[in-house]
């Protein structure tokens, strides 16, 4: 008895070995190319305006990120260097703010793009929690990168990245 449960065994373990790895196909296998996606990068501001905002003013563009927040308070300190200035508030959930881009296209009177300016936000890991950019929200103030002086007289407010837990 104990030999035939011996014998039992290794013909299963043979078996599961001769069935390992068979194959019918005589040409090896050609490995498929896996896909992946690139990521989109935000599309560029218009060059110029057909209509452009009002002197003195800031308007939102449309976006993916919309509506998911609210944006007070905004203005715009027109001059040499222009700013703009804001309040935003994540309002889809309950969450951290781990990452922002806030875009502002600055145009002069004509419509025609002038510079571009950027604030940008990522929570540091040493810092303890996050903004909890639902209950308080975050000031902002976007300027044109160095060196780029103009008489910028509208602007146009982008998101092009948003990232909450």
């Amino acid at each position: 008895m104990r030999v035939t449960r011996v014998v039992v065994a290794a013909l299963c373990c043979l078996t599961a070995v001769a069935l390992t790895g068979c194959d019918d196909q005589k040409t090896p296998r050609v490995a498929q190319p896996a896909v992946t996606l690139t990521p989109r990068a935000a599309p560029s501001p218009a060059a110029t305006l057909a209509s452009p905002p009002p002197a003195g003013s800031v308007v939102m563009e449309s976006g993916p990120f919309n509506d998911r927040v609210k944006i007070t308070g905004l203005v715009l300190n027109g001059g040499v260097k222009p700013t703009v200035h804001g309040h935003l508030a994540v309002t889809s959930d309950i969450s951290y703010l781990l990452a922002l881009d806030v875009r502002a296209a600055f145009y002069d009177a004509s419509g025609a793009l002038v510079c571009v300016g950027h604030f940008e936000y990522h929570e540091e890991e040493d810092q303890p929690g996050g903004l909890a950019a639902e209950h308080d929200g975050i000031d902002f103030t976007v300027t044109p990168p160095v060196g780029a002086a103009s008489a910028a007289t509208s602007a146009v407010l982008a998101i092009p990245v948003l990232v909450n837990e």
